[in-house]
């Protein structure tokens, strides 16, 4: 069985709430750039209700602390995955995203993590303006394991009972 890291750094099999932050711990600085943010969110078997709504609000926090340090200036997107992948919504500011991501539902499934970063970097694309400064552009990729569907979208033989759907 695979580990995964939690948010607080530990190896976790199975991150309970608790590894989850449930407050910021503020900005020691500021940037005045613009940051572009796709959030890949696992949607899959493995994850279950309860982890969707952990993920959604660790998402939340996440934008919400990027969008202080930026004084406003971030914009964020969302692709929602698992067998395949979906782009939930484009760049967009917080208060938009946050809604989106309000109104998102637990799916089950596998875990392509391929299909997620794919849709995220088109997400992005674009994100940089001719004559502007260079954006800072991210992929935060929030998931509980290991991929379920290899990079030509088949299941991977190796996962066994380990997979749910």
């Amino acid at each position: 069985k695979a580990l995964s890291t939690a948010p607080s750094g530990q190896p976790s099999e199975n991150p309970s709430s608790s590894d989850w932050p449930t407050s910021s711990p503020g900005p020691s600085t500021r940037c005045s750039g613009d940051v572009k943010v796709c959030f890949a969110l696992d949607a899959s078997g493995s994850v279950t209700p309860t982890g969707w709504n952990q993920t959604i609000d660790y998402a939340k926090l996440l934008i919400a602390e990027l969008d202080n340090v930026t004084n406003g200036g971030g914009e964020y997107s969302a692709v929602e995955f698992n067998a395949t992948a979906a782009i939930v919504s484009d760049l967009t500011d917080k208060r938009t995203l946050d809604l989106i991501l309000d109104n998102l539902a637990y799916v089950g499934g596998g875990t392509n993590h391929h299909d997620a970063l794919n849709k995220c970097q088109d997400t992005l694309i674009g994100a940089n303006v001719a004559g502007q400064p260079e954006r800072v552009r991210i992929i935060i990729l929030i998931t509980d394991g290991l991929p379920t569907v290899n990079l030509n979208g088949t299941a991977n033989r190796t996962c066994g009972s380990e997979c749910r759907n």
